[in-house]
């Protein structure tokens, strides 16, 4: 059973005129991934690790950072399991998240854009796995919402509090509401007491120099030990939803319009200089910007 399949609708686009066109119609419900391999499945970081128990790994994770975290300068340091799952991820650490934005631009530069070293390796045919198509995923997060507020109705005596409950007069809150109080996060997400196999979409709770740029945010799924979409197969046929590929698309695209959509995306302001404000970003950027003056000049020429 392909899981996938059954859950995302596929639309393929095959120009960036059709594709910027159809991103421009997303409002402001929905969530994007870019990925540069359309092959590619929807895998966070820590599910394709093979060597040991996926629940032990994050707990070892999560118990080094607290005894380190203070030898290193922060900002701002991360008070709760979410934040420094997230700082994790920020790293390079395998995790359970998996990246989003709420730009689908964004999510169109990340499927677009390759290092010099990834594109030569393209180029040379030295690559495994490689596909003509790239893809972003994006996900109605509004939806998503809506078929977890059953597993809160079905959970709010568990993990919500008196005083909380006092305060509400009653009324069962969203699950939304359920999981900004970090002892609900970590019981029904962290530490999925129930077993329960769902996603949950999660902003940080304060942003860096490249959350912002990045309009980030974030899926996590609550069974560790199974993969991103069986939990998300699990949400939708646990809440018996129908007509759930209205909410859900993949949309596949050539990698061929590359430099014309990287060109056209730099215009708006959005490149890996932009997105990573720092020495990194500005390095790995000079490649791929002169990839871009090479084809506006190309462009120019032709058009005389």
């Amino acid at each position: 059973m392909n899981q996938e399949n059954l859950i995302f609708d596929t639309v393929r686009k095959y120009s960036w005129k059709s594709l910027k066109e159809y991103l421009s119609k997303f409002n402001f419900n929905w969530n994007f991934r870019g990925q540069s391999n359309a092959n590619w499945k929807l895998k966070n970081t820590i599910e394709r690790i093979e060597f040991s128990k996926k629940s032990y790994l994050e707990s070892e994770f999560l118990k080094k950072l607290d005894a380190n975290i203070h030898n290193y300068d922060l900002k701002k340091y991360p008070n709760n399991t979410k934040q420094k799952l997230i700082l994790l991820q920020h790293y390079g650490a395998p995790t359970r998240l998996i990246d989003f934005t709420s730009s689908p631009y964004v999510a169109a530069f990340f499927s677009l854009f390759q290092d010099q070293n990834n594109y030569t390796k393209r180029i040379n045919n030295s690559t495994k796995d490689k596909s003509k198509y790239s893809a972003i995923y994006a996900i109605d997060t509004i939806n998503i919402w809506s078929l977890l507020d059953n597993i809160a109705s079905e959970n709010y005596n568990k993990y919500i509090t008196n005083n909380v409950k006092e305060s509400l007069n009653g009324k069962i809150p969203s699950l939304l509401y359920t999981l900004n109080n970090n002892t609900a996060f970590e019981n029904l997400v962290i530490g999925n007491e129930e077993n329960l196999q769902f996603v949950v979409p999660i902003k940080p709770d304060f942003n860096d120099e490249r959350t912002i740029p990045q309009a980030s945010n974030f899926f996590i799924n609550s069974d560790i030990h199974e993969s991103f979409m069986q939990n998300l197969y699990s949400l939708i046929t646990h809440c018996n939803s129908i007509n759930f590929k209205h909410y859900f698309k993949k949309i596949i695209f050539p990698n061929k319009i590359r430099l014309e959509a990287l060109s056209d995306l730099n215009k708006m302001n959005i490149n890996k200089f932009s997105l990573f404000p720092n020495l990194d970003g500005f390095i790995s950027n000079l490649y791929t910007a002169t990839e871009i003056e090479w084809y506006e000049l190309q462009k120019h020429i032709s058009e005389q």
